[in-house]
This record gives C-alpha cells, structure tokens and sequence, in this order.
C-alpha cells in the first residue's frame, strides 16, 4: 500500500527528497526530513553491522579465526548494554572517506555485484530447499504471540524503494522510471525476501538461527565449509556497496538545506571534490558511531520504525493533497488525523492485549472519518501514475504501518521520541526564522550567496 502512495508522488514530485519533498508543509516536513536523515544514518550502520558478521563467516570457511574482539564485545550498564564492534565502524569510516573525496562508483562494479548477488540467492534457495525439511516447521507458529513484534523487523528489507525515491534526481525520465523502479524493487525483495526466510527456517530450527550471518551459519549447520564460503561471499559483497547509503544522506541534505532549514555549513562543497564534505563526515561519524556501539537488532528496530513513519505520512499526504480544495481546505486533513488518532489507540491497546471490546471502539470510530473520506469527491488526480483505490489503499497503508510500529517495544519508541523532540525544538528556534519560505518575497535576492544553494550543485557524479 505504501509504495503505491510512494509510487504516485514520484511521478507527482520527481526530485530529491523522497517523505521530506511529499508532505512538504512546514513542520510536518522538517519532522520528515529529520526522521529520513536518522533512517538512513542508522541504516548504513545495520548494513555495516551485517558485513561484518559475514566477513567473519567468510574467513571462518578459509579456517581463518577472526578476532572476537574486533567484532563482538559485550559491555553491560545499568542502562543500555552496549555490542562493541570494530569491524562495523571501520567500514563505515571507510566508506565515508571515499564518498567524501568523490571517487566515482562504477556501474560496471555494480552490475557485477548485483549479478553475483542473484546468484548466491538462487543458489541459497535451491540448495535450502533440498537441504531443509518441513519438519522445523511444526509447529508452524511456535510463538505465535510474537508474530507481529517480529515481522515489523522485515520493514527493514523495503527502506530500498524509499532510498529509489530519494535518489530521483538521478533518474533519466523520473515521472516514468521511479513508479517503475519502486513497485518493481518492492516486488523483487518480497518474494526473495519470503522464499530466503523459508529456506532458512527449513534448514535449521528457528531458535538456532545466527541474527549476525544466519544463511552463512545455516550452511555450516551442515558442515558445507564450500558453500558457507560462497554464501558469505556472496553476502559480503552485496553488503559492501550497500553500505554506501550514506550517499542517501546528501540526497536528504540535499532537499533539506535550500530552504535554509539547516546550518548552511552542511552545504558547502568542497571547492577540489566537489561533494557535500561536511554533511558527507558528519553523517559517516555518527553511523560509524552506531555501529560500533548498538547491536543489529536495535539498529533495525530503529530503521524500522522510522521508514513506518516515513510511509505513514507519504500514505496521508495522497489522502490530503487527493481531497483537499478551496471549497473545503481543512475537512480530510481533519478527517486524516482523526482516523490515524483512532487506529493508533485500538492498535496500541491490541498490543497490550486489552479486552477486545475496548478496543473495537476505537476500530469502530476509525471508520467514521475513514467513511467520510469515501463520500469525498476525489480532485487532483495525476496522469503519469495514480494510487489506485482511493481512500481505500491509502487508509490500509496507513492502519498497517501504525499497526506495526506499536508492536514496537517501548525502548525503540522512547529513542524515536528523543530524536524528534531534538528536531522540533530545532526546528523552532533556528529552522522558523531561517526558513526561505518565511523570507519576504523581493525583487532583488536578499539571502546571502553562501545559503543560496540550488540543487543542481550538487554533483551527480560526486560518488
């Protein structure tokens, strides 16, 4: 449901940005665009957190034993106990570094990759599916309880049609390529995602499965020390380049500063590389940072979270910008939050397991705004892609997302509402006043040419 909204403003709003250009209305954006700017920091981090527990597969076969303290070290406090990896930290510095001096990715070294990585994933769901049984599937649901906490996690895998939308700058025709791109890479990760995830609860008991590497450590559950090499290569490499998403960062920034909404000291470009040095380190530094210190799991418990509210907000904004008018300017936003109010209420009282009649309240008034959005006469539709069944895809996008972030548990919540309370307290006392919409319109510019920065100065090749 989310990427058919995605999918709409896309061909709507085919430049950078992504959830920040879609709902750009004040607060509401700058609340996105802070929210994408802490997803994709975190998720460079999760990436890096996976290449390294596959590096230590990868040598593992060769019989090389990897340092456990460059990679696994446990310090425990009162608080938060922190996973100390290394590994992890040193390929985000790494990675920054090249980002940072502009060095040109090749498209040849991608397509490669990417051939590589479909067939290790061939190869996985093959042998898996010859090597498993169904036996480990009885019982098919041994935790029943924690189905939904669980899949939220599997929000992590579709950040990648975000990341599409977010880099639609780069696209040759972006009012056909994007839809394309972003209903065809949710697609594609779906049914390898579930056929993956199948072979890997055949081969192995769900309860032994390695969070670190587990296709890698399911093949040498068998003791095939060749085909753990070739998993764990396959994985290495596909991680490798993926953990370059730090190049999301300065799309991100990109969309956020010429509305003078951040420091202008992030967009300032290297006069030699001609790229986004200090939003390049800073945003490296604090991924590098995360990966050294937080496990996988709570890093994409925070990815995941943040790319539901990401959805959310894209799925409301359809609604607003599909019913809203002259005639009525307020009535579906009115509808919007009323509805989201509602399912929020009957999801998290879901979760905590409330009586089901107290909560089917709750469920029953979501339905009234939802029924007065169907009684709305739709306006604004696009021509190149339009979301199809409108109110009705939009609403479920929205209930399912909401859904699934109260399965959430509250330690990932209370990290969310930090960062966000950090945003808007910037956002009113230095975003407000700096903000170019908020500028008296004149003739003659009035802004300093050191904050007056386009888009297209931005390099397309500065990675």
């Amino acid at each position: 449901f989310s990427a058919l909204c995605y999918a709409e403003f896309a061909a709507r709003v085919p430049i950078a940005g992504s959830a920040y250009t879609y709902a750009y209305t004040t607060v509401v954006a700058w609340i996105i665009g802070w929210n994408l700017v802490l997803e994709y920091t975190i998720g460079a981090a999760t990436v890096a957190r996976g290449w390294s527990g596959y590096l230590v597969q990868l040598l593992k076969g060769f019989g090389v034993t990897y340092p456990e303290v460059l990679y696994n070290v446990v310090v425990e406090n009162p608080y938060m106990d922190l996973n100390i990896d290394i590994t992890a930290a040193t390929s985000i510095v790494v990675i920054t570094i090249i980002l940072a001096v502009g060095v040109k990715e090749s498209t040849r070294f991608n397509m490669i990759v990417v051939i590589i990585t479909m067939g290790v994933i061939a190869f996985i769901i093959v042998a898996g599916f010859y090597l498993g049984t169904f036996d480990n599937w009885d019982p098919f649901f041994p935790l029943a309880f924690l189905v939904c906490s669980e899949e939220v996690l599997q929000y992590f895998f579709y950040v990648g049609f975000d990341a599409v939308a977010t880099a639609a700058e780069e696209a040759k025709n972006p009012k056909r390529d994007l839809p394309i791109g972003i209903l065809a890479s949710l697609t594609v990760s779906t049914i390898l995602y579930v056929l993956v995830t199948a072979v890997l609860t055949m081969m192995i008991p769900y309860y032994m499965i390695d969070n670190n590497s587990p296709l890698a450590a399911a093949f040498a559950f068998y003791d095939l020390g060749w085909a753990q090499i070739l998993v764990a290569f396959g994985a290495f490499a596909a991680l490798l380049p993926a953990s370059s998403g730090i190049f999301c960062h300065n799309l991100a920034f990109s969309s956020v500063w010429p509305g003078g909404l951040l420091f202008s000291w992030f967009a300032q470009i290297h006069p030699k590389f001609q790229t986004p040095m200090n939003a390049t380190l800073t945003t490296g530094a604090a991924s590098a940072l995360m990966a050294l210190l937080l496990d996988i799991e709570t890093l994409a418990d925070m990815v995941s979270i943040g790319t539901l509210l990401a959805f959310t907000i894209v799925c409301s904004a359809v609604l607003t910008i599909r019913y809203t008018s002259k005639q009525r300017p307020y009535q579906s936003a009115t509808f919007i939050v009323l509805f989201i109010l509602a399912v929020s209420i009957a999801a998290f009282l879901v979760v905590f397991q409330v009586h089901w009649f107290f909560w089917s309240i709750f469920a029953v008034l979501a339905l009234i705004p939802a029924a007065l959005l169907f009684l709305q006469e739709t306006v604004n539709i696009p021509e190149n892609f339009a979301t199809p069944l409108v109110p009705a895809v939009p609403l479920l996008g929205i209930t399912f997302n909401v859904f699934m972030m109260a399965n959430l548990g509250y330690a990932t919540w209370i990290r969310l509402v930090i960062w966000l309370v950090i945003g808007v307290l910037f956002y009113f006392l230095y975003s407000i006043r700096k903000s170019k919409l908020a500028q008296p319109i004149t003739d003659e510019a009035t802004v300093d040419d050191t904050e007056e920065i386009e888009l297209e100065e931005l390099p397309k090749d500065s990675i």
